[in-house]
């Protein structure tokens, strides 16, 4: 067989595995489109958990004094209203320590509330299981990609004047 039967012949094998198997930009094409669908899912997802509804927004004085605004899970109970603080070294929680007057903004809700750091396993155990129950499959799904377990109870009082009663539900 010559040099040139054996290039034909490499030739029409190649084609016949592409014409089998896809060549490889179409491999190529559809696995990054797949990547594509797949990470656009995960996007939705998460905001589907975190931001679709029951989300207060956070007002905490920066050590530079302006305003920082961020979005949390809350829980009420009676007068109180809970948040958890996923890590301490997350800006709105290092604010807090330094000022614990903060603004909590939920739908037409404005209040002025006063916050403090809950220590221990207890109330610890007490924000998941309360955030658990109002934020339900949500909760469990953001469980299964974040490691609740160094979060910080935060317990907010209403400042007198506010009612913390009107806060949505």
């Amino acid at each position: 067989m010559t040099e040139d039967q054996r290039e034909i012949r490499r030739k029409r094998r190649v084609l016949e595995y592409a014409e089998k198997h896809g060549n490889i930009n179409t491999t190529c094409r559809r696995f990054g489109i797949a990547l594509v669908a797949v990470a656009a899912s995960l996007a939705a997802l998460v905001w589907w958990v975190l931001e679709s509804s029951g989300v207060a927004i956070v007002e905490t004085r920066a050590a530079d004094g302006t305003t920082r605004s961020t979005r949390v899970w809350y829980a009420k109970v009676d007068d109180a209203v809970w948040l958890e603080a996923g890590r301490p070294e997350h800006p709105w929680y290092r604010d807090v320590q330094r000022n614990p007057r903060l603004v909590v903004r939920a739908g037409d809700f404005v209040g002025d509330f006063d916050a403090a750091t809950v220590p221990g396993p207890k109330a610890h155990a007490h924000v998941r299981a309360l955030l658990r129950a109002r934020y339900g499959l949500r909760d469990e799904i953001l469980g299964w990609v974040i490691d609740t377990s160094p979060s910080i109870a935060v317990r907010l009082t209403p400042v007198e004047g506010t009612d913390a009663g009107r806060l949505p539900d």
